[in-house]
Formats: structure tokens, sequence, C-alpha cells
């Protein structure tokens, strides 16, 4: 086998197969870890050889393909609660410094990695870490900062075909929904339907994806001015706040 480590542009790394047949996620969708490597100065006089070798690997991640069946058989080994700390862990966060609201706000910022096409709203005060999950925690999330997108970006090219976001994540987040707008008028439109059904038309054909839509925001004031002045809704575009539809999906 041969690797490559694009992090310090290096090609045609040598790896053994044991290694391989040890963590084959590497042959997937890949996981983090800490490797050490060698130098091969006879190698290295050699007509193209391959001086750089993986010695050793120290998985950061599960690095074997049945992680899933790993979990589930040592589910049963923890209580209800021990498994909920256990999460919130896995997260970065100490539980027992978590009120019982705050340790299902995390849970129910958890849903979008597990569930398909699920969509959620949250606005709240600044600093609670509502951005934090989606862009520090997993590489299977696309965090989007305030600013334009487009629908080419977000759902299909059509002058190349390649397919956006929504195909390509699990979620993709906007942060600082209150200053996200599309290049296109229809963009919003695009996505209203694409959180109804999951498929999106563009071109010739529908396309099915299964990205979850996240939007985050923060309010200016606390909560109770906030539905003095105006209604929860209020950090949000005015295209997406004021369609009674986008929120019904």
């Amino acid at each position: 086998y041969i690797a490559q480590l694009p992090s310090l542009m290096l090609n045609d790394v040598r790896i053994s197969v044991q290694l391989v047949n040890e963590n084959d996620r590497m042959l997937t969708g890949g996981f983090y870890a800490e490797i050490e490597m060698e130098y091969d100065a006879a190698i290295a006089r050699e007509n193209r050889g391959r001086p750089f070798g993986v010695v050793s690997i120290r998985p950061i991640q599960l690095s074997k393909r049945n992680v899933l069946d790993i979990l589930y058989q040592g589910r049963e080994h923890f209580t209800l609660e021990e498994w909920q700390d256990f999460l919130i862990r896995s997260v970065g966060i100490e539980p027992s410094t978590l009120s019982e609201r705050a340790r299902n706000v995390l849970f129910v910022r958890m849903v979008p990695f597990v569930e398909r096409n699920y969509n959620v709203v949250e606005l709240g005060p600044r600093g609670t870490g509502k951005s934090h999950l989606y862009q520090q925690i997993s590489p299977y999330s696309h965090l989007i900062s305030g600013g334009k997108t487009t629908v080419s970006k977000m759902f299909v090219n059509l002058a190349s075909g390649e397919r956006g976001l929504v195909c390509k994540y699990d979620i993709v987040c906007f942060d600082e929904i209150s200053g996200v707008s599309f290049d296109q008028k229809d963009g919003v439109n695009i996505m209203k339907g694409y959180m109804e059904s999951g498929e999106f038309s563009r071109g010739k054909e529908p396309i099915r994806a299964d990205g979850c839509m996240v939007l985050v925001g923060n309010f200016d004031v606390d909560v109770e001015h906030q539905q003095r002045i105006g209604h929860l809704f209020g950090p949000m575009p005015p295209e997406m706040r004021d369609d009674t539809a986008f929120m019904d999906k």
C-alpha cells in the first residue's frame, strides 16, 4: 500500500499491509491518528524510490470499519445516565457542570449527526456554543459563516455538474444566520423545498440528498426584551423570518 500525507506534501509513502488491515477505515472515510514515520536514505538514492514510510499508527478515533458494532456492544454496559455523560464528554464538555435543560439542549444539537434531513433552528445568547459542535467536532459537518452563499455551492453547479454541500456533508450549518443570503432570488425557495422533501430540482432531474440544515444565530438583547420588541425569530433574514412556509419546514 502507498499513502498520501497532504499536510506534509508527501506522496508515495510506504505503509505495511498489517497497518492497513489493523486500521481499515483509512480505506474508506479515514480517521484521526498520530503516526510515526521513518526515512530511509538508501531507498532515497534509488530511481523513483520511496524513502518515507509509516512505522506506527496511534488512532485517536476508532479505526476499524465495525465502529458502530463496537459502540452498540458497549452501550449495554452503561446506564442511561452514564451513556448521556459519555456522549457529552465526547464533545469536550463536562456533564456535571450542566443543568438538565442544558444537557437536553446539547442532545438536540446532536440529533442532525444521526438523523437524515433533520432541520434545526437555534437562536439565543452569544457564547453558548451553538456553532462549536458543528465546526469543531466532526468532519461530516460544514459551517457557513455569515455572508453570501451561492445556490451552486449549496446544491449543484449546473455548469460542471458538481454536487453541492448538502450532498457532501451530513450537516450544513449557517452561522450568524442574520447575515446569510443567496446569490439568486430563488435560493430560499430551493432550500425550502429541499427541507420539506430531501430533494431539489436543478437542471434535468431532481437530486436527492441526506444533509441536514442547521440555522444558528444570536440575540442582540436578552430573550425577554426580544419578545417585547419583536418575536423570537427576529435575528433571521426577512426572506426566512417572514415566510411561514419556511418555518413549517
